[in-house]
């Protein structure tokens, strides 16, 4: 859903969305979200710097803002293949498993940009990332991680 801002003479703002709808909202951090989610993948590599250094020589930080984390989780059962798979295919690789890590790495990443955006960092430093699987009797489920520190640079 892409939104078009609109500003009337009269200084109110608001916004539409492709079919021309207005687009209310009562909680501004809900419409900055949405704002953030609409951005395409390579403005928001652009406009988010994300590095796992914790301190980056190169980059002059005037604040450190908060710790942000963005989380995917999926059910285990995508790996299945690769459990039953040939000692040739774990040895070569499961492309399902390795596209659904893929996948898990790349939506967490993208949610870190658009947590940064929304609480007006620069960067996010320190990135760490991680998997964890938790499940109960009948389903099991991964979990991956990316946390971080939201700055913003001079």
């Amino acid at each position: 859903m892409g939104l078009k801002k609109i500003k009337k003479p009269n200084g109110e703002v608001y916004f539409i969305d492709e079919k021309g709808n207005r687009v209310f909202s009562t909680d501004i951090e809900n419409l900055k979200d949405t704002i953030a989610r609409n951005i395409p993948d390579e403005d928001l590599q652009k406009r988010i710097l994300l590095t796992t250094e914790s301190n980056p020589q190169d980059l002059l930080i005037r604040e450190r803002i908060d710790i942000i984390s963005a989380e995917c989780i999926f059910s285990s059962h995508l790996f299945e293949d690769f459990f039953n798979s040939s000692e040739d295919e774990i040895r070569n690789g499961s492309k399902s498993a390795h596209n659904t890590l893929r996948r898990a790495r790349q939506n967490a990443l993208r949610e870190l940009r658009i947590e940064a955006i929304n609480i007006g960092a620069d960067a996010v430093i320190g990135i760490n990332l991680s998997y964890s699987e938790f499940s109960n009797r009948k389903k099991s489920m991964i979990l991956f991680l990316a946390t971080g520190t939201a700055v913003k640079l001079n």
